[in-house]
């Protein structure tokens, strides 16, 4: 049996649960970290080891982005 086209009508599927999420401006924390451990370096007398301040960066960063 076939039904006219203009009577089929698709149903939405019901919505349980919505979340807004992040805002990108919140990324930014990353690179705030990561200056935030190179000023602590630089405070502490040793220097800028690039290692832990782009460490930082980088998890920072990767960690909020997964929450967008």
């Amino acid at each position: 049996m076939t039904e006219p086209a203009g009577d089929r009508v698709a149903a939405a599927p019901e919505v349980l649960f919505s979340e807004q999420g992040a805002s990108w401006l919140g990324v930014l924390a990353g690179p705030a970290a990561g200056v935030a451990m190179a000023m602590i370096q630089l405070s502490a007398g040793y220097g800028i080891q690039w290692m832990v301040p782009g460490l930082f960066l980088v998890l920072v960063s990767g960690f909020l982005a997964v929450q967008v």
